[in-house]
């Protein structure tokens, strides 16, 4: 946890920093500039801090891969309709990892199945020598089944339940804002 001269953390001071523009070129970084300008220090101050805020760990900053920009992670825009997007962007980005799950999922019943038809063709005399502990029978061909319907349904709940996370995360955001206002 980094501690500005002020105490307060750069968790708490960045967290709802609207979208800034980062060039390598550490002068014309319109981000770095914001942190120079916020927390008051040197250039090589601001980019340690920038890369400590945008570590996958911390995720202080997120990069908006559709922007090109860097913003707060509880940054919201303040028009519905560009609120709207960047809920859209985010459904979008869990539909990719859950898309990314299945293809590896796919891969691993492939493997099985390939498995399964080496053992077929290799030999019928596969040791099922009982353990000596338990006295169970194991086989060296023995591979866990996936239940397609079961891997649905836990993709399904997993999908609903982060809606449900994202809308009641944006209904605390609009009643911080209009905390905020009053």
């Amino acid at each position: 946890m980094s501690y500005l001269p002020n105490g307060s953390t750069l968790r708490a001071t960045f967290r709802e920093m609207p979208p800034k523009r980062h060039n390598l070129n550490s002068e014309k970084s319109e981000l770095l500039a914001h942190i120079v300008e916020t927390v008051g220090c040197g250039l090589v101050e601001a980019n340690r801090a920038f890369g400590s805020m945008r570590n996958v760990k911390s995720q202080v900053l997120v990069f908006d891969r559709v922007q090109r920009v860097w913003h707060g992670c509880d940054w919201q825009p303040s028009d519905q309709e560009a609120q709207k997007d960047l809920e859209s962007r985010k459904f979008s980005d869990m539909r990719r990892e859950i898309a990314q799950i299945w293809k590896a999922i796919n891969a691993l019943r492939k493997g099985r199945q390939r498995k399964r038809k080496q053992n077929a063709e290799e030999d019928q005399s596969v040791s099922t020598e009982p353990d000596e502990e338990t006295g169970i029978e194991y086989s060296d061909a023995f591979i866990p089944q996936i239940n397609l319907e079961e891997a649905n349904r836990i993709a399904l709940v997993a999908q609903q339940n982060r809606q449900k996370e994202l809308e009641a995360e944006q209904k605390e955001n609009l009643r911080k804002a209009m905390m905020i206002s009053h």
